[in-house]
């Protein structure tokens, strides 16, 4: 079930690995860092106007999902929805709704990726709001 998330800037931490998503404009570089929080780790979520899907941005860039890779773009993409997880709660799987794929990230691959078959632990986000 998609959830309703208030506007604002958030961490988005990995539940299964613990690492939190990042976008540095200055390297061009979308990643996942275990580490402290840094100011690149910083998103900003926006809520499109009559409907229950959201844009991810920072810095006037938006994550969009093309299919085969997990992009950052100068155009807003608006199609992001956050479904609550069952448990544990307080989680939530960040679903695209034009390609129906659930974001994870690979850690011994070192990048994003998308799944639209079984739900996995590593679809489990937690949203930390600053």
């Amino acid at each position: 079930m998609a959830e309703q998330i208030s506007d604002g800037k958030y961490y988005i931490q990995n539940r299964y690995n613990g690492c939190r998503m990042y976008y540095s404009d200055e390297r061009n570089e979308l990643g996942c860092f275990q580490g402290r929080m840094y100011d690149d780790q910083i998103w900003d979520l926006k809520k499109k106007a009559q409907a229950d899907s959201y844009a991810i941005g920072r810095d006037g860039k938006w994550l969009y999902y093309d299919g085969r890779n997990l992009i950052i773009t100068p155009q807003r993409h608006e199609d992001w929805v956050f479904e609550s997880a069952s448990s544990p709660q307080g989680f939530y799987r960040i679903k695209s709704l034009t390609y129906n794929s659930y974001i994870f990230y690979d850690l011994d691959r070192n990048r994003f990726s998308c799944n639209s078959g079984t739900l996995n632990e590593d679809q489990l986000w937690c949203l930390i709001k600053i």
